[in-house]
């Protein structure tokens, strides 16, 4: 069981600016509210932690004040960020658990409102994975398949086999892409507002993504991610921020929340997230690297999380949100088919 101990209200501990920040299109489309992550840390702690912490934060909070400020809706019905210096809370909690009671994070009564089901792929499977990938020839002008079209591939072709859906079912996965280099002109380096856009792979089936080679589902991925050019992003940005995007934030701010998502109704589809190239490994509070990094809520649809794993040595970690009962005949594909 988890006691919260105290909550404080961190504020920069030096003098701020105090304005408004215009947000881009990006910011008003993506989800209002936080993305909850969990960091888990071997620490030795000290009287003193949580002081340290404390003031370790109103530091940062000075170069990052935008991130002390709070979101504000505008006369045009835009979200603003207004640079209040509000501060941000941080909550202190103690538990009576040890580390040895989460074991290696997956489903149990102790963790199941913190991370879903976690599979491990060694850096000898993913290069296997990229292998077969490849087996196939690729089109001419072509750079082989990366990484993440292979294991994306792999992960679709799992979930379609574990649904035992019809053949002719059709099927699609979608995910998010960087958008910081394809944007004319790219984005600074220093921008750190959101920076992605969807896209969806095109129309294909059950049949097809488990009966041909892991190539084709790999080719589906890679279409994908070439549908974003520039054009593409501005027109996506240009229809999606409507009056019903408009509407759902002025909601927002009157207090009736994110937009809900609906009860799980059975999908042939799966989102996929990749975060290996974000250096998650690299927040160091004073405990060193964490040993473990995930989301820290549960999605009501079917999602894949992609990280690399904190020993660095190539290993990637695949993050489950599946449903209950297709899940170990997913593990089972997802093992035997590498």
């Amino acid at each position: 069981m988890i006691a919260i101990v105290a909550s404080y209200c961190v504020v920069p501990n030096e003098e701020t600016p105090e304005t408004r920040l215009w947000l881009s299109d990006n910011d008003q489309v993506v989800r209002s509210g936080h993305t909850p992550t969990i960091y888990i840390y071997k620490a030795k702690h000290s009287n003193n932690t949580t002081e340290r912490i404390r003031n370790s934060l109103g530091n940062i909070l000075v170069p990052y004040y935008p991130l002390a400020g709070r979101l504000s809706l505008a006369e045009s019905g835009r979200m603003e960020l207004d640079c209040s210096a509000k501060g941000v809370t941080f909550l202190e909690a103690e538990t009576t658990k040890s580390m040895s009671d989460y074991g290696d994070f997956s489903p149990s009564e102790s963790i199941k409102e913190l991370v879903p089901k976690i599979d491990y792929l060694t850096a000898k499977q993913v290069e296997k994975l990229k292998k077969k990938a490849n087996e196939q020839p690729v089109k001419e002008g072509s750079r082989y398949y990366s990484r993440f079209e292979a294991i994306t591939a792999h992960i679709w072709r799992c979930a379609s086999k574990a649904r035992e859906l019809d053949e002719k079912q059709p099927t699609l996965v979608w995910f998010n892409a960087d958008i910081r280099t394809r944007l004319i002109p790219p984005l600074p380096r220093n921008y750190f507002g959101n920076a992605l856009a969807a896209t969806v792979t095109p129309k294909c089936y059950v049949g097809e993504i488990m009966g041909k080679p892991l190539s084709y589902a790999a080719e589906k991925v890679r279409e994908a991610i070439e549908m974003l050019s520039n054009e593409y992003i501005r027109s996506q940005q240009e229809m999606v921020l409507g009056q019903e995007e408009l509407d759902c934030i002025k909601a927002f701010f009157m207090g009736q929340g994110e937009r809900s998502l609906a009860p799980f109704q059975g999908n042939p589809n799966i989102h996929v997230t990749s975060w290996m190239s974000m250096p998650v490994y690299e927040a160091d509070f004073g405990w060193g690297k964490p040993i473990y990094f995930g989301l820290a809520y549960v999605v009501s649809h079917d999602r894949a999380l992609i990280l690399l794993s904190p020993e660095g040595d190539g290993s990637v970690i695949v993050s489950m949100h599946f449903q209950i009962a297709h899940m170990q005949l997913f593990k089972k594909f997802f093992y035997e088919h590498i």
